[in-house]
């Protein structure tokens, strides 16, 4: 592909992006649980279904810069087991308390009776690497939400 036609299809990906949160009525994510109020901090707390459509939105943008097979599937696991832990947990939103939670899950998980993911057999602790994909997976997502303004720095 050409570098003008790579760059005509990212100007048209990043369209479709902004399209797309247009469509679902979600705005920037300042803080707090009510973003009309003024705020003090960039405490980032983002309600789950937001941050399903930001997923989703964030890895058409990884196909978009044509990453490999194999890291979309790695990175739509991790996400999935993410909104399955958030589910599971009975959280609404997901901030930096619950993203703690989820590391210690990641750590703990396959001591709980149904086993990690209630899968009653996941009852052996990730590696220390299996970890680490999942930090490194999210870390990029919360990134990428920070430069798109979804999320303040």
């Amino acid at each position: 592909m050409s570098s003008k036609a790579l760059e005509f299809s990212t100007f048209l990906l990043q369209n479709e992006q902004k399209e797309a949160l247009s469509r679902a009525s979600l705005r920037p994510i300042r803080g707090g649980n009510n973003t009309d109020q003024p705020i003090d901090s960039c405490a980032v707390s983002i309600p789950v279904a937001h941050l399903e459509v930001w997923i989703a939105e964030y890895l058409i943008d990884c196909e978009g810069r044509d990453q490999s097979t194999v890291t979309l599937q790695g990175k739509r696991d991790a996400f999935q087991k993410l909104l399955w832990f958030l589910a599971a947990k009975g959280h609404t939103e997901c901030g930096l308390p619950q993203l703690r939670r989820f590391f210690v899950y990641l750590r703990n998980g396959h001591l709980e009776p149904g086993g990690r993911w209630g899968n009653r057999q996941l009852t052996k602790p990730l590696s220390r690497r299996g970890v680490e994909y999942y930090y490194v997976y999210l870390q990029t997502l919360f990134r990428w939400f920070v430069s798109e303004g979804l999320v303040c720095e």
